[in-house]
Formats: C-alpha cells, sequence, structure tokens
C-alpha cells in the first residue's frame, strides 16, 4: 500500500512567483495549498489579505503598486487600470496618485475597500505599461477627471493631457463637454492660447518595483 505525500512549495520562492508579491487565494490552492495554511499565515501575519481574495506574500505594508495589482487581480481577467495610476504609468505626473483605484472591469466587481471599478461599455483596447494593462491615455484622462471635484487639479490633469501627453484640446471637448462649464472653460483656454515649449515626459513614469530574480520554485515533500 502507497502512502500519498502532499507535495508543498518553499515560501520563499512562492513570493517570487508573483508580480509585485500579489496573488489570489486560488491561485494558491491551485499550486497544493489549503484554507487553513492561507489563514494560519495571514493570522500569523506572515501574508495579508488586501482584498477579498487577493493576498499580498509579504508581512510590509503594500506599496501603493501592490495595490493596483491587487485591485487588477480583484477585477479578474481583463481589468485594465484607469484613473490617476494609469495617467502616472503614461507619464503624467502632475496630480499625486492618492484616493482609490479606479479600474475597468468587464464583469459585475463586488465593491471594496480602497478601489473603485467601472462598466466600458464597449471592449478597450489595453495598453502595456511596466507590465500593468492599462487604459489608453484620452480614456484614462476622461475617467480621471469623471471624479475629479477640485478645480485646481482638474486644470493641471487637462494642461498635462494636452500638453505632455499631446491629446488636441477639441478631442477632449468632444468627450467632456457634458461635464460641467469648469471643464468646457479649461478645454476652451487650452485650445486657444498659444502652445508653450512641448514638455518632455518623465523617463521614468511610475516607481521602479524591486524585482528579484525568478527562481523555479523548489519543491519539497514534508519529512
Amino acid at each position: 500500500m502507497h502512502t500519498k505525500t502532499r507535495t508543498t512549495i518553499t515560501v520563499d520562492a512562492l513570493a517570487t512567483l508573483f508580480p509585485h508579491q500579489v496573488t489570489t487565494a486560488a491561485d494558491l490552492i491551485s499550486l497544493g495549498l489549503d484554507h487553513e495554511e492561507l489563514t494560519d499565515r495571514c493570522e500569523r501575519s506572515e501574508w495579508q489579505r488586501v482584498l477579498p481574495g487577493v493576498l499580498l506574500l509579504s508581512r510590509k505594508p503594500p506599496t501603493r503598486l501592490q495595490r493596483v495589482q491587487a485591485a487588477l487581480r480583484y477585477g479578474g481577467p481583463g481589468a485594465l487600470l484607469t484613473g490617476l495610476d494609469a495617467l502616472h504609468l503614461h507619464g503624467l505626473r502632475t496630480v499625486p496618485a492618492t484616493g482609490p483605484i479606479y479600474i475597468l472591469a468587464g464583469r459585475p466587481v463586488e465593491p471594496a475597500e480602497g478601489i473603485k471599478a467601472l462598466r466600458p461599455r464597449s471592449h478597450i483596447e489595453p495598453v502595456l505599461r511596466r507590465g500593468f494593462p492599462t487604459a489608453p491615455l484620452i480614456r484614462a484622462v476622461t475617467d480621471t477627471t469623471r471624479f475629479q471635484t477640485d478645480p485646481h487639479a482638474l486644470r493641471a490633469i487637462l494642461t498635462d493631457a494636452v500638453r505632455r501627453g499631446g491629446i488636441p484640446p477639441a478631442d477632449l471637448l468632444r468627450l467632456l463637454s457634458k461635464r460641467g462649464e469648469e471643464t468646457r472653460r479649461i478645454l476652451t483656454d487650452l485650445a486657444t492660447s498659444p502652445p508653450p515649449p512641448a514638455l518632455p515626459r518623465p523617463r521614468v513614469p511610475y516607481p521602479r518595483p524591486h524585482r528579484p530574480p525568478t527562481p523555479n520554485p523548489t519543491l519539497r515533500s514534508p519529512e
């Protein structure tokens, strides 16, 4: 009679398998871990639940990049990043990326703290920025201005989109004409004022995460 031996993966190797050390409970279970082990590691603060069903395989507080990765995993296959975080990845960093993380998801997403999921009306072709599936710049701008209530930040975002992002004011005015008088006034000013010298995009549009080499996971059988 043969005794069945459960194969496990060393924790140190496991953390390097997933971008930004963020993964889902379902992925970990598919690798051979069980619910009890996940719960135990979270209770011992070795890992953290950052969103329902999404874990950070580290005891350190999550960085903004890790929260972005968690939001995309929570949004499911095909989710795209939008809002201020997407603008930063496109190289537009006039306004700090703070507050909720906005994603575009093609399926209903349960509300969760720290993220806002939007449903696009049609398919949006993703743009890869620093390894993140991101909404095209013009879509990221329209989504960001949709929830921006600070008039100074609104002007900074739209000005950056035109001057540094190269989006014609007329294109934004066509898309945002119903967003209010302040938005129309800013875009009209940008369309009629002489353009200043072109502003270069930052060479590093978003903090580079530390990416340790990805070893093959070491498989071992319990002694």
